[in-house]
């Protein structure tokens, strides 16, 4: 699974934007029939879980985590 660090040139703001839930710093995204869901979890253990149970494809989906300094 490929995880995509968010930091870099992205502002505090953006960040908190992008990753509204301290508590839940993993992030999924995933096509749904028509709709786009986000999903956040608390730990890498619930969001692999997650795709497991609805049997996401590694193609349909994209992962991030929110890396703070």
């Amino acid at each position: 699974m490929r995880l995509v660090m968010a930091k870099g040139k992205e502002s505090t703001g953006d960040l908190n934007e992008e990753f509204p839930f301290d508590q839940f710093p993993y992030k999924l995204i995933h096509k749904e029939g028509k709709e786009t869901r986000k999903c956040y979890f608390q730990s890498e253990e619930h969001m692999k879980k997650h795709i497991e149970r609805y049997k996401l494809k590694k193609k349909d989906i994209k992962t991030s985590y929110k890396f703070a300094l």
